[in-house]
């Protein structure tokens, strides 16, 4: 990828550290949405990453981040206001195992939002198979869904299965 920046017909380029800096500093506006589908393809994932804080990404630009392999662009990604609408299985398997733990913890936030009903189940599913009580606290937290507090109730973590039982009385 070329990067180069041209003001009145007179180009200028510009090296990767220089233009980290200048993507942190891309107005995040609908207008900017080809811009930053462009750098979404970009090799570096430093570049990736800063794009993807974006809220102003394209939907094809999502899909293309849901893909990518940094888990510095995931944990980024996954914090999108509109994540729940693309999350699939296929996302969730990728997240455990490659164990994302932040972008893990930030989709059980969002456990009743995501809209693919065979993902949220998947989710649900790892997060109670998991050895780590943090997944099994956060599904806690931000569920309401009676039949999962009633699965949390019997979790072998006494402060898992107490929160559980109070908040379903």
């Amino acid at each position: 990828m070329e990067i180069k920046i041209t003001l009145n017909d007179i180009e200028a380029f510009f090296g990767f550290d220089n233009f980290v800096k200048i993507a942190w500093n891309i107005l995040d506006i609908p207008e900017n949405g080809d811009f930053f589908h462009e750098l979404a393809k970009c090799e570096w994932s430093s570049i990736r990453a800063v794009v993807a804080r974006n809220e102003s990404l394209k939907d094809e630009t999502i899909q293309l981040f849901l893909k990518d392999n940094s888990p510095q662009v995931m944990s980024k990604i996954i914090k999108h206001k509109r994540i729940t609408k693309f999350i699939s299985v296929e996302h969730i398997e990728k997240l455990f195992d490659t164990f994302n733990f932040e972008a893990i913890c930030f989709l059980l936030e969002r456990i009743d939002n995501i809209e693919n009903d065979d993902a949220q189940t998947l989710l649900i599913e790892k997060v109670m198979k998991c050895k780590e009580p943090e997944f099994r606290l956060r599904l806690l937290d931000h569920t309401s869904n009676k039949k999962l507090l009633r699965m949390l109730a019997n979790d072998k973590q006494g402060t898992i299965s107490y929160a559980a039982r109070t908040k379903l009385n």
